[in-house]
């Protein structure tokens, strides 16, 4: 596999155990969509909620209708996709893959739009509120698209790698990671770095609705929510799983923290939603300073490899989350009793 796409980077060992079930089974392994022969490294609902859009290490983008789950469209984009995100539109999709091509399809056509050639390739996707496309690549660059995939101005230079971004809900500020870094993002000015807090957001990072606060999921374990614009740290919202362990006395248990590969905001953002390499999506109830307001998450469910993507419908109904296992899960969202759900299985 030529590109490591940031859920198998910072997730470490991949546990798979079970059979997948058939499409529509619902459990708390979630409604399962199955179809991708290999592991599913992005997920993004369009903006009008009509559509939900896999990107997998097969090479292939499908989008399935809400609410019935059906698939209903299917695109080659030939090499292993790493991220997908929808237009304003909600029938422009874009996808970025290991062959550094970045493609737009119309999905209510049903075709290839266009395509552009980067010089690396690209792990973050994601569309401005105005329509400009924002590709991260792993050559430190932000660049940024029009609809026919024009590149717009010079290209932000972010100083690393750059494994995923964000921008928020009126288009003046954007989020890159690692680290994590917050700029404007009509002039490119810099406003803040969290690299001294430990703040690197390998997995994912996203902004709560109006900007108020931002949560990254990190590599050496759980999640983070950070005040805005300074990037002090709120919240530590810890993933903590029991392992087997060999030591002087022989077997015992210690925790580990295990890394989160996916953040998503519900609407209000009154919820944030985490899942990773211990394959459970996990919610945790959030202030509206950024603050945690119960200190245990309720366990929406779980998969049965890491978790590499989470998003949340845009009107809050229903949670997806991709999976290195080959399917996407999707919960409904709404009062909810949570489930026994541990761990991979």
């Amino acid at each position: 596999m030529r590109g490591l796409v940031r859920a198998a980077a910072v997730a470490g060992a991949m546990v798979l155990g079970g059979v997948m079930s058939a499409a529509g089974q619902a459990s708390s392994h979630g409604t399962e969509l199955v179809g991708h022969r290999k592991g599913v490294a992005s997920v993004a609902f369009s903006p009008d909620g009509r559509w939900l859009a896999s990107g997998g290490l097969d090479g292939v983008v499908r989008v399935w209708a809400t609410g019935t789950w059906k698939l209903t469209h299917t695109f080659d984009h030939g090499e292993e996709v790493y991220s997908v995100a929808f237009a304003p539109d909600s029938r422009t999709l874009a996808s970025s893959a290991g062959d550094n091509r970045v493609v737009l399809w119309d999905v209510e056509a049903n075709r290839q739009l266009r395509a552009t050639t980067l010089p690396t390739w690209s792990l973050a996707l994601t569309f401005a509120p105005d329509g400009t496309l924002l590709v991260g690549s792993m050559d430190g660059a932000v660049r940024r698209f029009d609809g026919t995939l024009r590149e717009k101005g010079a290209a932000l230079a972010s100083g690393n790698e750059v494994w995923s971004l964000t921008t928020s809900q009126d288009g003046r500020l954007l989020v890159t990671s690692v680290p994590i870094k917050l700029w404007e993002l009509d002039t490119g000015a810099e406003l803040a770095n969290l690299v001294r807090r430990r703040g690197y957001g390998q997995g994912s990072v996203a902004l709560a609705p109006g900007g108020r606060f931002l949560a990254s999921g990190e590599a050496i374990g759980g999640a983070r929510t950070w005040s805005l614009p300074d990037g002090m740290l709120l919240a530590t919202l810890e993933t903590n799983a029991e392992r087997r362990a060999v030591g002087g006395a022989g077997f015992g248990r210690v925790s580990v923290a295990m890394p989160v590969t996916g953040v998503a905001f519900t609407p209000d953002g009154g919820t944030l939603a985490t899942g990773g390499g211990d394959c459970l999506v996990r919610l945790w109830s959030v202030g509206p300073d950024g603050r945690l307001t119960s200190p245990a998450p309720v366990v929406l469910g779980a998969a049965r490899m890491t978790i590499t993507a989470i998003a949340i419908s845009p009107d809050g109904a229903y949670l997806a989350a991709s999976s290195l296992d080959r399917t996407v899960r999707v919960w409904p969202l709404g009062p909810r009793a949570g489930t026994q759900a541990t761990g991979c299985s």
